[in-house]
């Protein structure tokens, strides 16, 4: 942080987990350094999701490994893993600066063709920062408003289409678009990234919210929200005195209309309405006319499975 924090806006996070989450949210990340030894998620199993990621942005991304010490197992599977640059903590980071520079201006100059050409592109990254992923955090991570501004390149539109891009929806199994609010649940975050098996089909807004986008039948997407609510809710789900404020808000997306589905979604407010159960809406669409209930914890159990 020292040595680079002169020339480079940093963002640091305090391990892979929170790194990872970082990177799906914010794309104007021009490079990625990484520890190898974090809690959780390690260098190594960030380096897979950024390779792997569904989204170009994440596949391309500069990776620089840093490592304690010279350990040759450890460079050779860094790089065979997709890494840029292997650095020994102490050593190489004025050869290292340099070649920040030349990533950022090379992504500089990228957006500016970009965004020359007939769509306009993203913002320049020439002042963007590099991410620096350690163990112990130098200042808060700033979090998205729970108000998504839809606009190009807006996080949370670019997952959306990325996530419908990844299930391939079909007239038979149209797609849906989920949203789950908690705003007086701390941990919410913590427990959707830990029941969604894939990192990309979920979108974290805030600390309160989170987006889910899935296909299939109809009868089998409206069991998914309800799922998607007890996952929030957690084992306090219908305790007498715990039980969560959860709003689940369901939209279908018509494939001519996918961005209108998107914003409709964001624009709805929740209702939050009781601690009894969760208040569900299906906004009007491909199914029909919109709907709204407030189902009691047990007939959401009984109805999800």
């Amino acid at each position: 942080m020292r040595t680079l924090g002169e020339g480079f806006q940093i963002i640091q996070a305090d391990s892979g987990q929170q790194a990872w989450e970082i990177l799906l949210l914010d794309p104007s990340i021009g490079v990625v350094l990484s520890d190898l030894s974090m809690p959780g998620i390690d260098g190594f199993e960030l380096l897979k999701r950024v390779r792997g990621s569904i989204l170009a942005r994440l596949q391309g991304l500069p990776f620089v490994v840093l490592s304690g010490a010279v350990d040759q197992v450890h460079r050779d599977r860094a790089i065979s893993l997709g890494a840029n640059r292997f650095v020994v903590k102490g050593d190489g980071f004025d050869e290292l600066k340099v070649w920040l520079r030349g990533q950022l201006d090379d992504r500089a100059v990228s957006a500016d063709d970009a965004a020359s050409g007939p769509m306009p592109g993203p913002a320049p990254v020439e002042a963007r920062p590099a991410a620096l992923v350690s163990s112990s955090p130098l200042f808060p991570i700033p979090q998205h408003a729970s108000a998504p501004r839809l606009v190009p390149g807006d996080p949370l539109q670019v997952w959306f289409q990325a996530a419908l891009a990844r299930i391939s929806p079909t007239p038979a199994a149209p797609a849906v678009l989920y949203r789950v609010s908690a705003p007086k649940m701390p941990d919410l975050t913590a427990r959707l990234r830990a029941g969604i098996r894939s990192a990309d089909a979920l979108y974290l807004d805030g600390l309160h919210a989170g987006w889910l986008c899935a296909c299939g039948p109809y009868s089998q997407t409206v069991r998914l929200g309800l799922r998607f609510a007890l996952l929030a809710a957690g084992r306090q789900a219908g305790a007498q005195h715990d039980s969560p404020l959860i709003d689940l808000c369901m939209q279908p997306v018509d494939p001519a209309q996918s961005l209108g589905a998107l914003t409709n979604l964001a624009k709805a407010a929740p209702s939050m309405a009781s601690s009894k159960g969760p208040g569900i809406r299906a906004l009007p669409g491909l199914w029909g006319p919109g709907w709204q209930c407030e189902l009691p914890w047990d007939a959401v159990r009984l109805l999800a499975t």
